[in-house]
């Protein structure tokens, strides 16, 4: 008879149990997942707080939460951690009435590109661990892996080259913030360029001097199409970072710079993408960051096309970034920029090659193009 009794008390306790599970679990979780920085260079690091809420008096002894994010998001540590096309991540929490447990998880950036985690996986088990149920709760958050920058060193002497053709292809205009010194007064001079100071000390008029900076449009092309029969990745991502990094190097210059590419952004039908002039260089990281390079892309003459239509007569510098070395690039870009050069000046030319002897053999010839300097650049893979 007391058997009977303790099976029929437990038999009630478990159904109860289980009704009250069944009615309550729900109520009062919560969760939220939060990258704590809206971006990272490629290869940097970052944290993601996870934060999990049980919002009453039933406790919950065995909660797994689970949520998934792009594979270029790498964790510190890979326990927890299935990685397929995205990675995924599980943790398991027990929480107690009215609590709140917070964990700071570090990752780091392996790939370039846009991560967002919109939803988060939870399980929660009854007190036997018998039942399990299942919630989907909707989370918002997002993160930019922007392009790793190229070194200063690597860059330096490129940089000259772009340089020295931004100031044959532009006149130069004194910048007021760049005081370079004093002179004697000419006839010729502003009166707002007296230095009175230095004029009472030397009992003869003096002005100021400045250095000179270039007043220069350049246009970057970007190029990321594939067009041999093995893929080449590698080298399109090399575009990507000397894109970020000129951009970046060439407005501190003062010079004004459009970013324009082929590349998709994911959607439907291959368009060109132009950078805003409003965004800045985080602007044109985001725009960098969102190029994916699976899909199928505009034709390179359309990036041309496209920038005739936008600026119209103007001069400067049209500078291209494609790995594709037998595509004739060379006299399309020349061609366009003899169309679009307007009579105060003409359009410098500059063909940037990313190749790597690895990926496009030991030697790598490209047919000059008149008119076009065309520099091959050696990627670091």
């Amino acid at each position: 008879m007391l058997l009977i009794l303790m099976i029929l008390t437990g038999a009630i306790a478990y159904w109860m149990q289980k009704v009250i599970f069944r009615k309550n679990y729900a109520k009062g979780v919560g969760v939220k997942i939060e990258f704590q920085t809206k971006y990272i260079e490629e290869g940097g690091s970052a944290f993601v707080t996870e934060v999990i809420e049980n919002r009453k008096y039933l406790p919950l002894p065995v909660v797994h939460v689970s949520f998934q994010t792009g594979n270029g998001i790498q964790f510190e540590t890979m326990e927890n951690i299935n990685v397929t096309d995205n990675t995924s991540r599980r943790d398991v929490f027990s929480l107690l009435w009215n609590q709140r447990i917070t964990r700071k998880l570090k990752f780091f950036g392996a790939k370039r590109g846009y991560y967002t985690v919109k939803t988060a996986d939870v399980t929660v088990y009854d007190f036997l661990m018998t039942d399990k149920y299942y919630l989907e709760l909707p989370q918002s958050t997002e993160i930019y892996v922007y392009p790793k920058q190229i070194s200063c060193r690597r860059l330096n002497l490129l940089m000259q080259r772009i340089w020295g053709m931004m100031q044959s292809n532009e006149k130069l205009y004194e910048d007021p913030l760049r005081f370079a010194g004093i002179r004697e007064y000419n006839i010729t001079d502003d009166m707002k360029r007296i230095n009175w100071k230095a004029s009472a000390k030397g009992q003869q008029l003096m002005v100021n001097v400045y250095d000179s900076c270039v007043a220069s449009n350049v246009y970057i092309f970007l190029d990321v199409s594939d067009k041999g029969i093995w893929k080449q990745e590698e080298l399109a991502e090399e575009g990507i970072r000397l894109t970020s990094s000129l951009y970046e190097k060439i407005v501190k210059l003062g010079s004004k710079v459009t970013v324009y590419t082929n590349g998709s952004m994911g959607k439907q039908e291959p368009q060109i993408t132009v950078s805003e002039s409003s965004g800045g260089i985080h602007g044109v990281n985001r725009m960098l960051a969102n190029i994916q390079l699976q899909k199928s892309t505009a034709e390179v003459e359309a990036m041309f096309q496209q920038a005739q239509k936008e600026i119209g007569k103007n001069s400067g510098v049209f500078l291209l970034i494609s790995k594709n070395q037998k595509e004739g690039y060379g006299e399309l870009l020349r061609f366009y920029a003899d169309k679009i050069s307007d009579s105060k000046g003409k359009i410098g030319c500059m063909w940037l090659i990313p190749y790597h002897k690895n990926i496009t053999g030991e030697e790598t010839v490209v047919p000059k193009t008149e008119g076009v300097q065309q520099i091959l650049w050696e990627a670091e893979l």
